[in-house]
This record gives structure tokens, sequence and C-alpha cells, in this order.
């Protein structure tokens, strides 16, 4: 249990969050009871959880998700519905490219290798966003042939990627009368 706690104290100390380091430490005491139950181990060691932060709270009911959405920049509308109909990071959305996207199939995916989970990810669009996509495809292709350039983004603003949209988010937000904390999509 020394070893244990020395162990926490170290990774806390190199900045691990603590349900990081609460995973951590489900897996040693699952290794423990392994074990046990091998009869490799006599007395498993008690091994202390740390506490975790609550469960993130504050999501949209569907008409309180379309009063913000009405009041979105164009730019950034089919970002914010497509963030809010798949449930992916806010950074794999905006990285998203032109090249991942099927309007045929009507459908998006993430290659292998860039999610965090290292897998890749394929989401079918409801009727609504890939009508918002199909939009954005034909806004695309009539800036790109006015300027000569290929804009590989789906998500950008004048042909340049959608960094962040915190402050139109928060804008739209207060104006559909929900306040910071009420109004969740994730680090914007």
């Amino acid at each position: 249990t020394t070893d244990v706690r020395a162990y926490v104290e170290k990774r806390l100390a190199a900045g691990f969050s603590n349900g990081s380091v609460n995973r951590e430490l489900a897996a040693l005491k699952r290794m423990f009871r392994l074990a046990g139950q091998a009869g490799r181990l006599h007395r498993a060691p008690h091994v202390p959880m740390l506490q975790e932060a609550p469960p993130r709270a504050g999501f949209f009911e569907a008409e309180q998700f379309e009063a913000v959405l009405r009041l979105l920049p164009d730019a950034v509308r089919p970002l914010a519905l497509f963030a809010h109909e798949t449930g992916w990071r806010i950074s794999e959305v905006r990285g998203l490219q032109w090249r991942q996207v099927d309007l045929g199939q009507g459908s998006a995916r993430l290659d292998p290798g860039t999610t965090k989970n290292r897998e890749g990810r394929l989401a079918y669009l409801s009727p609504a966003l890939l009508d918002a996509l199909r939009a954005r495809a034909a806004a695309t292709g009539a800036l790109e042939r006015a300027r000569g350039v290929i804009i590989p983004a789906v998500f950008h603003r004048g042909g340049r990627p959608i960094a962040s949209f915190r402050r139109s988010w928060h804008a739209a937000c207060r104006k559909a009368g929900r306040s910071k904390p009420s109004c969740p999509l994730g680090p914007v």
C-alpha cells in the first residue's frame, strides 16, 4: 500500500488527472485479483482510489440546441450541427476534410490513427445534416472556382479552417437565453 501511495503521488506530480491515475489503479487492482485467483498472491495490498471530478452536466434538449443553432453564423452552423449529431470531438470535427465525406452515401469517416483511441470511425448523416453539408460543398466549390484554390476543410470561413468558434457559440447561447455552464458543446 505504501508503494501504491508513492506511485500515486509520482503520477499526480507528473500532471496526470485523478481519473487517469484511477484507471491505472483499477488495472493494478485487477492484476492483484487475478494473481490471487491463480494462487500466486495470498493477500493483495489495499489500493486506495482518488476522488474524481463529477460527470459533465448541462446537456441540451433538442429544442434548446435548435434555438442556439439558429443564432449561429452561417459558417459555424453546419459545424455545430455535425458535432451535435455525431458526438465527435470538436477537434475531430474542425479537422474534417472533404476527402473524408461521402455525400452520395451520406457518411463521414475518421481515418484510423487520427482519433483519440487510434481507431477509425464512420458516421451516417441525418437528412438535415446531409443537406447542410451539400450546401456547404456547393458554397466551397464556388469559392474554390472564384479564387482558383482548393479548400480541403469542410468547415471554414472564407477558405480558412475554423480554428475556434467560442465567441460566436457563447453569443448565440446568450441570445437564446442559455447561460455559459448550461450551454455545452465542449472546448470550442
